[in-house]
Order: structure tokens, then C-alpha cells, then sequence
């Protein structure tokens, strides 16, 4: 196990390229910092720019890498300069501006769609969203029969086919292309956090203390298993989709077989609360945000 960091400053996300050569995390000053997997030593930060004030509660918790740009939570910045840089370092540090996206709503949540390399965003307090390309570029409207909280973010299958919202005790589906809702699934604690998996046919939720598995065609609840006693507070598919990972506000990290639901192995990597679980795109390393100012990455072969 590798640590990155001795900040005091907790991270809040954390993601790698899409080479897999560098970790990128984000702390509560806005600060984007690439970490360089082959020597586990810093190599750039970046201040992104309009950083919106209303990320500082809840910390942001999303972090996705598209191609050269950073999807976090409410909008999209172009980290190609960034790219370009590490690949050629110069003394002039490069800047990483803020893509608008045309036609926007004004806050709302900046969702990846993985396979197409475009991001969906739905209103937090409206039904008002759309697609877009990564260069701004908007694809097409969406309106969706629901309100999207803040503090509970959505998330969309990689294909961008699926959206699931969190609604207290309830996720509900629905299909992006024609905006009908597909089912409502029943929770019996209030749910924090869902992710879909890398093929978009199952999706795994979170309540306080347990993790949920769902089947997303036919709707139907595949397992329900006790994850943690003190609160999940990360959740995240191994690229393969066979393996779940957790993380709780204890600092501990534990991995369960997608089929079986069996446990196969925990962590406590002693860096405080996990605020962001990722796996790399070959599945070989995971990396874990946490709130003592560390980053843990370790092998799991």
C-alpha cells in the first residue's frame, strides 16, 4: 500500500486518467492534483477556476475523468493543458478553464456517460436537464418527471440509457431517451449513494449500513447484505463488474463478490473517513480519498 499526501486538508474526490498513469484528487480548496503512479510523488496542481461555492457542504464526493476533461459534480473543466503539461513540464504552469455548457440550468448535477464521452446534467430543483458534448455542445433537452435533490446526486449508466434518483427511502429509474419512469425501488433506510455497473445491467445502492444490488431490466432486488456499522460512505463497481467496494466513515474499505454478495476482503487504510473510492480502468489498483490528507493505493492482485 502507497500513501500520496500529507495535507492537513481532507480530499474529496479522486480519479485516474484514463491511461491509468496518474491519480487526480480534489480537496476543499479547489485545488486538481495529478499524482504521478509510476514514482507516487506530486506532480502538478491546478487552482480550477469559478469554483461554485455551493460544493463546501455537502465536499464533493464526484470526480470523473472523460477523455481531457474533469466532470465534478456541477460542471466541466478542460484538463488537457494539464495532460499536455505533465507529458512536456515547462516552467509556465498551465490553466484549466471551466467548459460551459450551452444552454444550461444554472446549478444542477454534471453526470458521466462513460461509453459515449459526452455528460448528462439534471436541475436540482427542476426537471430541466440535457446531454452534451464534451466541448459544451448541447446534444439535446431532457425533462424528467422528478425533482433531482442536491445533496443526494443521481447517477446515470455508462451508456447513458438509465438514470437513477434518490429520493429519501426510494430509487427511482427511468429510461434518458424517453424520460419514462421504470420502477421505483424500495429501501428501508434512506439511501446515499448508487452507482450502476460498468455494463449498466445491475446497480448497487447504499443505506446507512447495508448495500443493496438490483437487477436493472426487471427491476428486482438480486441481494441486500450488512456492509458496515458505522455509515457507507463511498460505493463504487470494479470495472469487470464481479466485485463491489465500500467505504465507511471509519476508514474502512471492504469488497464483496457482485454474484455471491460474499465478502472477500476488507482494508483499513488508516487515512480517516473515505471520501472517494476508484478503481483504475485495468481493475488492478483502488484508490481511496480520505480525510486526514491522504491518499491510499493499493494493489489487489
Amino acid at each position: 500500500m502507497k500513501y500520496l499526501g500529507t495535507l492537513k486538508l481532507s480530499y474529496s474526490a479522486v480519479a485516474y486518467t484514463g491511461d491509468g498513469r496518474y491519480i487526480v484528487s480534489l480537496n476543499s480548496r479547489r485545488f486538481l492534483r495529478f499524482w504521478d503512479l509510476s514514482t507516487f510523488e506530486l506532480a502538478l496542481t491546478v487552482t480550477l477556476p469559478d469554483f461554485p461555492r455551493t460544493w463546501r457542504y455537502p465536499p464533493v464526493t464526484t470526480l470523473a475523468i472523460l477523455d481531457r476533461r474533469a466532470v465534478l459534480a456541477e460542471a466541466v473543466w478542460d484538463i488537457g493543458p494539464a495532460l499536455d503539461w505533465l507529458a512536456r513540464p515547462s516552467e509556465d504552469k498551465p490553466a484549466c478553464p471551466r467548459v460551459m455548457l450551452q444552454d444550461a440550468p444554472q446549478r444542477g448535477h454534471v453526470l458521466p456517460l462513460h461509453r459515449r464521452g459526452q455528460v448528462m446534467m439534471t436541475g436540482p430543483v427542476n426537471t430541466d436537464g440535457g446531454i452534451w458534448n464534451l466541448d459544451g455542445t448541447c446534444v439535446r433537452s431532457l425533462r424528467l418527471p422528478t425533482v433531482v435533490y442536491h445533496y443526494h446526486p443521481p447517477v446515470v449508466s455508462p451508456d447513458g440509457g438509465f438514470l437513477a434518483v434518490l429520493n429519501y427511502k426510494t430509487v427511482s429509474l427511468y429510461e434518458v431517451g424517453t424520460g419514462n419512469a421504470l420502477a421505483k425501488l424500495p429501501h428501508t433506510d434512506a439511501v446515499g449513494f448508487a452507482c450502476f455497473a460498468p455494463d449498466g445491467k445491475r446497480l448497487a445502492t447504499a443505506t446507512t449500513r447495508n448495500v443493496w444490488l438490483w437487477d436493472v431490466e426487471n427491476h428486482e432486488q438480486l441481494a441486500r447484505f450488512p456492509a458496515f456499522g458505522k455509515g457507507i460512505h463511498c460505493l463504487a463497481y470494479h470495472p469487470n463488474g464481479r466485485q463491489v467496494a465500500a467505504a465507511d466513515r471509519a476508514g474502512e474499505v471492504r469488497f464483496w463478490d457482485a454474484e455471491t454478495a460474499r465478502e472477500q476482503s476488507r482494508f483499513a487504510p488508516n487515512i480517516g473517513c473515505i471520501q472517494g473510492l476508484a478503481f483504475s480502468p485495468d481493475g488492478m489498483t483502488i484508490a481511496a480519498a480520505g480525510q486526514k490528507g491522504k491518499i491510499a493505493v493499493w494493489d489487489l492482485e
